[in-house]
């Protein structure tokens, strides 16, 4: 009988960035097809649509901010809205719009 599922899909399996195998937690470097006994099928994590991250909580997210010498009036300056800063120039609200695959959280700052 032959087997479903390989390394390619198993929860302790990592893919390899270099080339096609698979970093095993327990062997080590395995090809995709390999598959041992401890074999665990990865569950796939879908979030759920309410808990999609925004593009307002990524790292590449900048707020665009009034330029010296504009309005400085709080209805006009949201700092929801801005650019991504790797794949346009266009101007969008990141409270609304999903985040990509490109997504990084943003790291805390803390400024004393």
């Amino acid at each position: 009988m032959k087997q479903s599922g390989s390394c390619s899909n198993c929860e302790r399996g990592i893919k390899v960035n270099v080339n096609r195998d698979i970093l095993c937690k327990i062997h080590g470097i395995v090809s995709r097809d390999f598959r041992c006994a401890k074999y665990i099928r990865k569950v796939e994590k879908w979030s759920a649509p309410e808990n999609r991250s925004k593009c307002i909580e990524c790292e590449f997210f900048i707020a665009a901010g009034c330029e010296p010498g504009e309005n400085q009036d709080e209805a006009f300056h949201d700092p929801s809205v801005g650019h991504c800063q790797l794949f346009t120039v266009r101007q969008f609200n990141g409270r609304q719009k999903n985040a990509c695959s490109k997504f990084c959280q943003k790291s805390e700052r803390n400024i004393s």
